[in-house]
C-alpha cells in the first residue's frame, strides 16, 4: 500500500508539470490528493495549513524580502552605474576587459543581492550591452552575464543559503561563510575563460589613476556593503537575517540621502516589487515544504538513502552521484523550489555518509544554482533570455564553458573539503 502511494505522489507531481500546470499548484494538488487517499474528504484542514503558515514564519526567512528590496535597490538607484565605471577603469584594459569586468561586477554585486535573478537583470544587462556595443559576440557576452550572474547566490548574503538552513535547520551563518571561497575561485575560473576566449582581441587603452581614483571614490559607499555584511556577520556583530535589514538601511541612506537618486515614487515602486517576489517565494516555499513534509512521512528520504548507500560505500562516490541528481533537478526547478524539495532527501545522506552537513550543504546549493542555467527549464537561462533576446540554443551554447570551469569547482570543493569549510571554521572556531 505505502509503494502504492509513494508512486502516486511522485508520479503525480511531475505529471502535473508534463501538462503545463504551475509548480505551486502541482505541488500543492499532489500533496492535497495523497491526503485524500490517506484519510477521506473529511481529513482536518489544519493538517494542512499548519505546516505551510509554519514554513513561512521564520526568523532566518525574513532575510529573504530584505535581500530582495537591496538588490533591487541597487539596480534601480543607479547605484550599479557608478560599480561599472569603477571595475571598468580597473580592469577594463586587459585582453577580453569587459568579460573580466563582468564577472567581477557580478562577484562584488553578490555581496549585495544574493540572488542571481536580481543579478541578470540589473548588472547583467547592462554588460550585456555594454559588451556586444563594443564589438563581443552576443552569444559570448550573454554567455559571460549568465555565468558570472549565478555567482550570486554562493558569495554571502545568499537567499538560497537562507532557504537551505531554514529547511534543514542548520546554521545559516555558517553555511553563508562556506560559500565565501567558492564563490571567488568560481569567479576567478570564470575569468580564466574570459582571457583565454579573448586571447587574440586588441586590448583597450589603460585608464588613467586619476580616472580610477574619481571612479573608486564615486562608489566606495557602495563597495563598502559586501564588507558590511561578511565582517559583521564573521564577527558575530549580527545575524545573517539582521545583516540584511543594516543592508538595506545602510543602501537606503546612501541611495536617498548621499547620491539623492531615489525618488519617493521610484522608491514606491522598488517596494512593490518586493512585496510581488516576495509573495511569490513564500507561497511556492509553504506549498514545497508541505510536499518535503509529506515525503519524510512517506520514508523517502529514507529510501534515499538506503539506496545510495546499497550502491556505494565510498562517501565521494554517493556524494558524485547527488550532485548529478542535483543538476538534472535544477534544470527542471528554480535554485529556491529545488533546495526545498531536494533538501529533506539529501542532507540525511550527508548525515548517513559521514560529510559535514555544511559542507554538503554549500556543495548542494552550488550545484542547484548552476543546475538553473541549463535545458529545458532553467529559470536563470529565462531570466537572460529576456534581457537579451537570444534564442536558448544560443545562450545555452554561449555560457556552456563558464558552466563546465564552475562545475569542475565543484568536484573540486568535493574532494578538498576545506575549500568550502576553512572560512567557517576560522572565523565560527568549527
Amino acid at each position: 500500500m505505502m509503494t502504492h502511494f509513494v508512486s502516486i505522489f511522485i508520479v503525480g507531481f511531475f505529471v502535473t508539470l508534463a501538462v503545463g500546470i504551475p509548480i505551486v499548484y502541482g505541488l500543492a494538488g499532489v500533496s492535497i490528493l495523497y491526503l485524500i487517499l490517506g484519510r477521506g474528504f473529511d481529513f482536518p484542514p489544519d493538517l494542512l495549513v499548519v505546516p505551510m503558515v509554519q514554513s513561512v514564519n521564520s526568523f532566518i526567512l525574513l532575510a529573504v524580502p530584505l535581500f530582495f528590496f537591496l538588490s533591487r535597490l541597487m539596480n534601480e538607484s543607479g547605484l550599479t552605474d557608478r560599480l561599472f565605471a569603477f571595475v571598468n577603469a580597473l580592469v577594463g584594459h586587459f585582453r577580453g576587459g569587459l568579460g573580466h569586468v563582468n564577472v567581477l561586477i557580478s562577484m562584488i554585486f553578490a555581496g549585495m543581492s544574493g540572488s542571481a535573478t536580481a543579478d541578470a537583470a540589473g548588472p547583467g544587462a547592462m554588460e550585456y550591452k555594454a559588451m556586444v556595443d563594443q564589438g563581443y559576440s552576443p552569444e559570448f557576452s550573454a554567455g559571460v552575464s549568465l555565468g558570472s550572474a549565478l555567482i550570486g547566490p554562493i558569495i554571502p548574503p545568499s537567499i538560497p543559503v537562507m532557504i537551505y538552513a531554514a529547511v534543514t535547520e542548520l546554521s545559516p551563518t555558517a553555511l553563508l561563510m562556506a560559500g565565501l571561497v567558492p564563490g571567488i575561485l568560481i569567479g576567478l575560473a570564470q575569468m580564466g575563460v574570459v582571457a583565454y576566449s579573448c586571447r587574440n582581441r586588441p586590448k583597450m587603452p589603460r585608464a588613467s589613476l586619476r580616472t580610477i581614483w574619481n571612479t573608486f571614490a564615486k562608489t566606495f559607499l557602495v563597495l563598502l556593503t559586501p564588507f558590511v555584511l561578511i565582517i559583521g556577520i564573521s564577527a558575530g556583530i549580527f545575524t545573517a537575517t539582521e545583516a540584511a535589514a543594516i543592508a538595506c538601511i545602510y543602501a537606503l541612506f546612501i541611495a536617498c540621502v548621499v547620491y539623492r537618486t531615489v525618488s519617493f515614487k521610484k522608491l514606491i515602486s522598488v517596494t512593490r516589487g518586493v512585496v510581488q517576489d516576495t509573495a511569490v517565494v513564500m507561497f511556492v516555499l509553504s506549498t514545497a515544504t508541505f510536499y518535503g513534509w509529506m515525503l519524510t512521512r512517506l520514508r523517502i528520504p529514507v529510501m534515499v538513502v538506503e539506496f545510495l548507500m546499497s550502491l556505494s560505500s565510498n562517501s565521494f562516490v554517493i556524494t558524485i552521484m547527488v550532485v548529478i541528481f542535483l543538476l538534472a533537478m535544477g534544470c527542471f526547478f528554480s535554485t529556491a523550489v529545488g533546495l526545498i524539495i531536494v533538501a529533506p532527501i539529501v542532507h540525511p545522506v550527508a548525515l548517513a555518509i559521514g560529510f559535514d552537513p555544511i559542507h554538503f550543504g554549500i556543495v548542494c546549493i552550488v550545484t542547484m544554482v548552476y543546475g538553473s542555467a541549463t535545458p529545458p527549464v532553467g529559470s536563470s537561462l529565462y531570466a537572460l533570455m529576456q534581457v537579451t533576446k537570444l534564442p536558448m540554443e544560443k545562450l545555452a551554447r554561449g555560457v556552456l564553458p563558464f558552466l563546465i570551469v564552475s562545475i569542475a569547482i565543484v568536484f573540486l570543493m568535493i574532494f578538498v573539503p576545506q575549500i568550502s569549510l576553512f572560512f567557517p571554521n576560522w572565523v565560527l572556531g568549527r
